[in-house]
């Protein structure tokens, strides 16, 4: 994922999201992905969240922890749905 996409996803969560807060965008975390059914070790960024009121069954609190190959994988399905953001990726993270 390239950089500026990256922290535009962390600008947005921050300025329009009123019941998630990035606790931290900028860790790194060995995990274990999967290509061809095979697990691979790797070292990838993580996005923590955590809400800050109770909201959709989410108890206040609630925290997760995002590798940016995960993020990856969903911006790469939702590109193919959405046709829209395949063109306002090519124009720059200023467009998302």
């Amino acid at each position: 994922m390239r950089r500026t996409i990256y922290l535009q996803m962390l600008y947005i969560i921050n300025m329009y999201r009123s019941w998630i807060v990035v606790d931290d965008g900028y860790g790194y975390k060995q995990s274990v992905v999967f290509r061809r059914g095979r697990p691979v070790s790797c070292v990838t960024r993580m996005l923590r969240l955590s809400s800050t009121y109770k909201h959709n069954g989410y108890e206040r609190g609630t925290k997760w922890s995002i590798s940016e190959y995960e993020l990856d994988k969903a911006l790469a399905r939702y590109r193919q749905n959405n046709h829209e953001l395949k063109a306002r990726l090519k124009k720059g993270a200023s467009y998302l």
